[in-house]
């Protein structure tokens, strides 16, 4: 698995999720077995509704939900991390 890079913005203990920023730029899958730090999340990420200081979509925000709700307590805003997950493949499209 490759390694991606996150800052936790909030955690979320009681509903077991955190909402991170990517620090850098890539295109990631999660699959069975993936992980934000040493802990296994579910297999599907959501981005939150949430505006920058100029009232833009913030895209660079991720919801990661823990596969154990637990493993939430051991994250606190700040904190960086990072996702082991599946490089997202790139689809080449044939010239024509």
């Amino acid at each position: 698995m490759a390694e991606f890079p996150f800052q936790i913005e909030f955690v979320e203990p009681k509903a077991g999720y955190v909402i991170c920023r990517e620090l850098k730029r890539n295109r990631f899958r999660l699959a069975p077995g993936a992980r934000l730090g040493d802990a296994e999340i579910k297999p599907h990420v959501a981005q939150p509704r949430a505006l920058d200081a100029q009232g833009q979509p913030r895209v660079d925000l991720y919801v990661f939900s823990f596969a154990n709700r637990a493993d939430a307590k051991r994250f606190k805003a700040g904190d960086t991390v990072v996702l082991h997950a599946d490089e997202e493949p790139r689809v080449l499209i044939p010239s024509p």
